[in-house]
């Protein structure tokens, strides 16, 4: 692990930025993507390597417990590049099943919430809930672009909220728009 150590000791105490955060989504610079992609890329290519030197049926549990600690050892250096919180967050944002199932969870309980404040039929329901996700999914995926730099990625994020809530606008009443805006 010493490839990891000599440029990244200032990683391992940071904090995450709220530059870094844009509209909830973390957004890493454009250095962190730079590390993450190096990191992954050369655990991948680790992973590789044994697979092609024990190939055989008789290793397969070999191979899977060796890709199973290397996959341990890209995370420890993920967190020790990105520094525990900027990892966490960084963890957070990947597009997971899981994350996925937990954000649709999310998304319907906040969506039967907004139902209840604001007296919405079920197929305004529906439409928002279906905004609703598409938008969270859109604004990770932004988040974790790594051909764009921050900046673009505030900008997108921005422009993607506009055209969002423009939407609502169009779906709701005047007077139940501006409390779900408020809700937000």
């Amino acid at each position: 692990m010493v490839f990891i150590m000599a440029g990244r000791i200032s990683a391992q105490t940071s904090k995450p930025d709220s530059l870094n955060i844009i509209e909830g989504v973390y957004v890493p610079t454009t250095e962190q993507k730079n590390q993450i992609s190096q990191l992954n890329l050369e655990f991948a290519r680790k992973i590789h390597e044994f697979q092609q030197a024990n190939p055989d049926e008789a290793n397969k549990g070999k191979r899977k417990k060796e890709a199973l600690k290397l996959n341990q050892q890209r995370e420890m250096a993920l967190k020790q590049a990105l520094g525990e919180g900027n990892y966490l967050l960084y963890q957070k944002n990947r597009l997971s099943k899981a994350y996925n199932d937990t954000l649709k969870q999310n998304q319907l309980k906040k969506v039967e919430k907004i139902k209840r404040e604001l007296g919405l039929s079920a197929e305004q329901v529906t439409q928002l809930y279906s905004l609703k996700t598409s938008f969270e999914r859109q604004k990770r995926m932004i988040g974790q672009t790594p051909a764009i730099g921050q900046e673009e990625a505030r900008e997108k994020i921005v422009a993607l909220k506009k055209v969002y809530l423009e939407k609502i606008k169009l779906l709701l009443p005047v007077e139940k728009y501006e409390l779900f805006v408020k809700s937000e």
